[in-house]
């Protein structure tokens, strides 16, 4: 369900944003932009869930679920390979996420 899927990214986002940023304004609007940037992508707005994305991976380069949901708009709008970079880029941040594996495999068979 939508719901624990909600709660599986707020765990996340709680394990990988550093503890200066907790608790703060950046915080707050990241959670907001990246629920929105999923719920374009659900919606098929792929170019606009991609720039929310794109604002969030420069504000928080080390927070591997923004590059997962940027990937996953980039391969949803059939761009495979830019969409494989991004994928690649959250492996290296988080090494542990296997519907992000499968994902890469995916790409690199086609």
């Amino acid at each position: 369900s939508d719901r624990l899927k909600d709660a599986s990214l707020t765990i996340i986002l709680k394990e990988q944003i550093s503890s200066e940023t907790k608790n703060s304004e950046k915080l707050n609007t990241l959670v907001g932009e990246l629920a929105q940037g999923q719920a374009l992508i659900h919606q098929k707005k792929f170019a606009q869930a991609e720039q929310i994305l794109q604002k969030q991976a420069r504000e928080f380069p080390d927070v591997a679920v923004i590059r997962d949901l940027l990937g996953n708009a980039l391969y949803l709008n059939g761009r495979s390979k830019e969409a494989l970079e991004v994928y690649l880029k959250a492996e290296a941040l988080d090494p542990n996420n296997k519907a992000r594996k499968v994902i890469i495999n995916k790409i690199k068979g086609q």
